[in-house]
């Protein structure tokens, strides 16, 4: 009998451990957001000098696809407007004559409380260098503590292209094939045959910088200000959008 006793004592020290305590089910959220500008706002209160463009670095963000079938966990795939709550409130800044989108998504993404997920990238406007940069550049982070936050960082700027990827480049090469001093610092007019050789750099310049946090209750919409630049975003709580077991390729449990 007592060697009974031991035995279900043990075992349920065993199964009372973490390892064997249940996982808490996984909350699943609907997030929806659109950022503009505000094309006549009073652009004296911001002083472009003093603006940085210190674009964040990351080793991964999170990307925004139509495949509803992505074959990467950092594509998240834009819901149908259906599922949507945003649909009249994008439709109603776009037609605006005073505001410009630059970006928009919707998606529907499981969070834990304190989990560190990257940030959604976030990129609008005019593009260069063949897409590698934009008018608008930077990332949206979500996180979920006791209540669900939104950090904004983006820059907007305007671009000029300079002669030279490297101005050492410059003043290294011999006298008989640089550029003049004169034409280095004027900014290009169009794509010219020497550049081929030289290269070109984008300098930012006008640089708008609009980076606040703010806490987001379920289901309400909230409106991040900023002088120049605006975010409208929400997040609600969801069900599971599809049933363990079924379909469930390619979600971690």
């Amino acid at each position: 009998m007592p060697h009974k006793f031991l035995l279900f004592a043990f075992s349920l020290i065993i199964f009372s451990t973490p390892g064997h305590a249940e996982t808490p089910p996984e909350k699943w959220f609907q997030i929806e957001y659109v950022l503009f500008e505000h094309l006549n706002s009073d652009r004296h209160v911001l002083r472009f000098e003093d603006v940085k463009y210190d674009l964040p670095v990351r080793e991964q963000y999170y990307y925004l696809t139509s495949n509803e079938n992505a074959p990467s966990p950092y594509q998240l795939t834009t819901i149908a407007q259906s599922e949507s709550d945003f649909v009249d409130v994008i439709k109603r800044v776009s037609a605006s004559r005073e505001l410009k989108v630059y970006s928009s998504g919707s998606w529907q993404q499981a969070i834990q409380r304190g989990e560190q997920l990257p940030p959604l990238k976030i990129t609008g406007g005019q593009s260069y260098n063949e897409g590698e940069r934009f008018q608008l550049e930077g990332e949206l982070q979500i996180r979920r503590e006791r209540y669900m936050h939104v950090d904004i960082d983006v820059f907007l700027s305007d671009f000029t292209s300079l002669p030279y990827t490297d101005l050492k480049n410059w003043v290294f090469e011999s006298d008989t094939s640089k550029w003049p001093l004169n034409w280095l610092l004027s900014p290009l007019a169009y794509q010219h045959p020497a550049l081929n050789k030289a290269g070109e750099s984008l300098v930012a310049k006008n640089t708008i910088h609009f980076k606040q946090s703010r806490r987001i209750k379920d289901t309400e919409i909230h409106y991040i200000d900023h002088p120049a630049l605006g975010l409208l975003v929400t997040i609600k709580k969801i069900e599971t959008p599809f049933k363990y077991g079924e379909n469930a390729e390619g979600f971690d449990s």
